[in-house]
């Protein structure tokens, strides 16, 4: 490993100090969701939990999932073996994630930091629906209804294209869009991750058109397929050897990181209330309250090291806190609204 440290970064802080906020620029990169006041801009106070399966440092490891799972794992396999890798339009993972994450090789542990670095121009291909006015497709011409665009259409990269034509056409919009005398990058999808023999919609997409009923009136769009010069963010993800063995990075991580155990049998009514409304399996698991937080919510921000003083000027989110509730473990972060 071209980069081995000296000594091992830091684990996550625990509760011996009181978990600060995050501010509202970062809540979409964490992947959160905004909340906006209450109609009176009568603040609320948001506890949410969730479970954790399996030991605690399953919330600390990171494993890429979803869409782009495949492509990423050899991403993390090259970061590991290189000790950095640079991405362009999208990070493996958050520079504004809410703790660091960890990956295994060869039975040590790594952890995985980002950066961002500097902005770049970079060659992407782009996929984008042009809006037509008298259109009249050939016999030849492949056409799909939207209402069956793009999920019983096999071979045709549904995600993606399905994200290029909500561009055109958005949900909760006015309507269709015409996006053509817009900058290339911001009139569909981006493929940062993805060439033109990754995926069936390029070079050319196996369709011409999609049809849509919109107010009566018939709509057509032709899809597109071009190569342009995009400006975007690059990223830099670091792999720093943190663990000898996975032993030592399970110990480590229920050492230093489980915040508090909250025992049933001894919590007061009200505490053991706001308990389990955060751990109770229906969604959402959320316990909210207007200020000033009453004695018992205080009581259980206090043993999650989780402080509900910060700044009039927005929506705010805490660190996640862990804990273990009846022999489970959980996360929970507090949310001003």
């Amino acid at each position: 490993m071209a980069n081995d440290p000296a000594r091992r970064p830091p684990i996550p802080s625990s509760g011996r100090s009181r978990r600060s906020f995050l501010a509202a620029p970062l809540v979409a990169t964490l992947g959160g969701c905004v909340s906006t006041a209450p109609a009176d801009d009568e603040a609320t106070y948001r506890l949410d939990g969730r479970r954790i399966e399996g030991s605690l440092d399953a919330a600390f490891r990171w494993e890429p999932s979803g869409l782009h799972a495949a492509h990423d794992r050899k991403l993390l396999a090259d970061l590991l073996e290189n000790g950095t890798r640079r991405t362009a339009g999208f990070a493996l993972h958050s520079p504004a994630a809410e703790h660091p994450v960890y990956a295994e090789r060869d039975e040590a542990v790594y952890r995985i930091d980002a950066r961002e670095g500097d902005r770049v121009e970079r060659p992407r291909w782009i996929c984008w629906f042009e809006l037509l006015e008298d259109a009249s497709p050939s016999a030849d011409d492949i056409v799909l209804e939207y209402d069956q665009f793009p999920e019983n259409v096999p071979g045709i990269d549904s995600p993606r294209a399905a994200n290029a034509l909500s561009t055109a056409f958005p949900l909760r919009s006015d309507g269709p869009q015409d996006v053509s005398d817009e900058p290339p990058a911001d009139r569909g999808h981006v493929f940062h991750r993805y060439g033109a023999d990754d995926t069936p919609l390029l070079p050319e997409a196996p369709f011409e058109y999609v049809h849509l009923e919109w107010q009566d009136e018939s709509v057509l769009f032709r899809v597109r397929t071009q190569e342009a010069a995009v400006e975007t963010q690059e990223i830099i993800h670091e792999a720093t050897l943190a663990y000898e063995s996975e032993g030592e990075f399970r110990a480590a991580i229920e050492n230093e990181s489980l915040e508090t155990t909250f025992d049933p049998e001894r919590l007061p009514d009200e505490q053991r209330e706001i308990v389990e409304t955060i751990t109770r399996r229906r969604e959402p698991a959320r316990y909210e309250e207007t200020p000033p937080p009453s004695d018992a919510f205080e009581a259980i921000l206090d043993r999650l090291g989780i402080s509900a003083d910060w700044p009039d000027d927005g929506p705010r989110f805490s660190d996640w806190a862990y804990f273990e509730y009846g022999g489970t473990l959980y996360s929970a972060r507090l949310e001003r609204m």
